[in-house]
């Protein structure tokens, strides 16, 4: 079969489901082994990125405009991952029009969104533990921060236990420090909100945590390398460094996320996290990798010594 063949018959698969005003459970699970084959037969060059865009633009305008598909796909803020794709996802948002609420349902069980989930679940974690280990103030430095509500669900926790907790956010999208700046509003004393890009970002003291979900898989080594290297800057003795990163090894959505969302990302394993923070001058000792209920999302922790 021709490539072009090969993408009419698939658009055909992809139209008989979307068609479809309320699809039942077998057809979304169609629509899965529908994904596995379409990036099955981009890896081997039968599909190009220009086939895919069409493919996903299948869907009719009105379901891109209503949808957490859709609006991955649109990117009304210009970029793949936005802090309001984020934010929907952290709240699990739902079409109002009843036929896209299973669309939604769908996108939501998937694993990387769960796994987005899952990586604020695990940062409040981390800060519970750290906060356990001190009675001294704690900062905490958010990079690429984006909605901040995994923060905003921090300080109402250390708010609630009388921990005094000040944070500071840094993202390169005003868009999302001024979303962040009124969700943050009842911490605003405690909060400093910087719109810039991290690589000019110059803090004037130092943080008990960095953390930074959401930004390195976006990096390629070479930038990898470079931003944990100006982190190591920012880190009190003692204090820890914690960069997420998608999981090369465990990614059921990655075709899902590339084909329908045009999201890609830098995709890693354990032992390529733990080589890019030896190669920007850590200690061994010092690393290790951790990884949310998913296996989807992997954590890099650096502890700097004391």
């Amino acid at each position: 079969m021709t490539s072009e063949a090969l993408k009419f018959e698939i658009r055909d698969k992809v139209l008989s489901i979307v068609g479809k005003d309320t699809p039942e459970e077998k057809e979304l699970k169609a629509f899965d082994l529908l994904v596995r084959d379409i990036g099955k037969a981009y890896r081997a060059e039968l599909l190009s990125k220009e086939d895919l865009k069409e493919l996903a633009m299948s869907f009719c305008d009105d379901f891109l405009n209503n949808t957490m598909q859709g609006f991955g796909l649109l990117k009304p803020y210009g970029y793949a991952g936005d802090f309001m794709m984020i934010d929907k996802i952290y709240t699990q948002w739902e079409s109002g029009i009843p036929k896209y609420k299973i669309w939604d349902e769908y996108f939501h069980n998937h694993a990387a969104p769960k796994a987005v989930r899952n990586r604020k679940k695990y940062f409040k974690k981390v800060f519970s533990n750290l906060a356990s280990q001190t009675n001294d103030e704690l900062h905490i430095l958010n990079v690429a921060s984006g909605p901040a509500r995994d923060l905003l669900e921090i300080m109402e926790m250390a708010h609630v236990k009388d921990i005094p907790v000040f944070a500071t956010c840094v993202d390169i999208d005003d868009n999302a420090i001024q979303y962040a700046s009124k969700l943050l509003k009842p911490y605003e004393q405690k909060v400093s909100l910087v719109h810039k890009n991290m690589f000019f970002f110059s803090p004037e003291y130092k943080y008990d945590l960095v953390w930074s979900a959401g930004l390195f898989d976006y990096f390629n080594d070479r930038m990898f390398r470079i931003g944990l290297s100006k982190m190591k800057k920012w880190v009190s003795p003692g204090g820890t460094i914690i960069v997420g990163n998608f999981n090369k090894e465990n990614n059921p959505s990655r075709d899902y996320m590339e084909i329908f969302g045009e999201w890609f990302l830098y995709h890693r394993t354990k032992d390529e996290l733990i080589k890019l923070a030896l190669d920007a001058g850590f200690e061994r000792e010092n690393i290790c990798v951790s990884s949310e209920e998913e296996n989807v999302n992997l954590f890099l922790h650096i502890k700097m010594p004391a």
